[in-house]
């Protein structure tokens, strides 16, 4: 018939942590000096430019000499009655042999 009603709060502890709270507190409280670039003087250092860098020094610096060189420079062949003859007697041969495989019955 009739209905009782019930109530119910929800009751949630409060927890609050003091440090926390006191560290926060302090924060807020302190007041810092502003920076002025004196200040970095000591632990800055001053910033200079990059050496320029140097061409190495090798052989291909000089170019026209190097050209010059190979062109005077002779060129080198074998030709012996030996070598001719072992060049005739070499019989071609297939180098690349693929099996035939045989048809199944």
């Amino acid at each position: 018939m009739f209905r009782t009603t019930l109530r119910q709060f929800s009751s949630g502890r409060v927890t609050r942590n003091i440090v926390s709270d006191l560290y926060l507190k302090e924060l807020k409280a302190v007041k810092l000096a502003p920076f002025s670039l004196k200040d970095a003087e000591g632990n800055v250092k001053p910033w200079s430019p990059p050496a320029k860098p140097q061409v190495p020094n090798s052989e291909l610096q000089s170019g026209n000499e190097l050209l010059k060189s190979y062109k005077e420079e002779g060129v080198e062949t074998l030709h012996t009655q030996s070598a001719v003859e072992e060049g005739q007697q070499q019989i071609e041969e297939d180098w690349l042999v693929l099996a035939e495989e045989e048809p199944a019955h």
